[in-house]
């Protein structure tokens, strides 16, 4: 396997390398069934309906995911390159807009103590299992970026409808616009929890010591947890403020047939005046 660096064999015969890890996060999201024969879930350790991997040409690894990010482990930049046009090609999608792009540092070193620090990892051993666990840990961190960049672009539409709202003291929006986006923050909370699902232990670390103990430290290295809870809070302000919008619409459609009921009854309340009294004729 390629790697960036491999010094000599320990005593242990564990040699020193460093593996660098690319995910790159893209809009569409991969359907595995679709996935080129040559991606294969026997190196996976998550569920195989939402993970995949093949042997890159130059001796490294990628790693497929179903919420749409790619996982590159010591591949050459040409053949990421070449890889995601290819992908592009084989799903019909377009890969030309690539979201977020991150990149990790593990490094293979017996003769240290395992830990993770900002941006890297260093562990005793790097074996294919903990190389799949340490993919998906990336890859739900540029998942985490793609949506924290969806989220805060409809934080800020909904804030200028407030605003608006704010100034003219009414809604100028039709309760269809707005129903679609409340539709659409709720459409993106479910998918933002069905892909963040994976935050849970993957069963294999139970079984691996070093990995079971560093596990939440990788994953705070990513500031995983926090950025979960705070896009969770955003997604659920956001819909809130949709919901009351579309009550603030309702109430004033409400409030204006309420008029017109009262106008309709003042008006026939002075006909039958006219008529009672036989003004003007009548």
């Amino acid at each position: 396997m390629t790697t960036d660096s491999t010094a000599n064999s320990s005593s242990t015969g564990v040699e020193i390398k460093s593996f660098r890890f690319v995910s790159v996060a893209f809009k569409p999201d991969f359907m595995m069934t679709d996935m080129p024969n040559d991606y294969s879930n026997t190196r996976i350790i998550t569920d195989s309906k939402d993970t995949k991997a093949k042997n890159a040409l130059g001796g490294g690894l990628i790693f497929a995911f179903s919420f749409g990010v790619l996982v590159f482990v010591d591949v050459d930049p040409q053949e990421r390159i070449a890889e995601i046009d290819s992908l592009s090609r084989h799903l019909k999608v377009d890969l030309s807009e690539r979201t977020v792009t991150e990149e990790f540092l593990v490094k293979q070193n017996p003769n240290e103590k395992s830990r993770a620090e900002f941006s890297c990892l260093i562990i005793d051993r790097v074996t294919r299992e903990r190389m799949a666990v340490l993919a998906l840990i990336v890859a739900q961190s540029a998942a985490m970026e793609y949506y924290e960049r969806v989220v805060s672009e409809y934080k800020s539409r909904v804030l200028d409808v407030a605003q608006k709202v704010a100034i003219s003291g009414s809604v100028n929006m039709s309760p269809k616009k707005l129903n679609m986006l409340v539709g659409q923050a709720l459409s993106m909370r479910h998918e933002v929890m069905g892909v963040l699902h994976v935050l849970d232990k993957p069963d294999i670390i139970w079984d691996d010591d070093i990995m079971d103990k560093l596990y939440e430290d990788i994953r705070a290295a990513f500031d995983l947890p926090d950025r979960f809870q705070a896009l969770e809070y955003k997604l659920q302000a956001i819909q809130d403020s949709l919901v009351l919008l579309v009550e603030t619409v309702r109430d004033s459609r409400l409030y204006g047939a309420d008029v017109l009921i009262i106008l309709l009854i003042v008006l026939e309340v002075v006909f039958t005046l006219l008529q009672r009294f036989h003004i003007f004729g009548w």
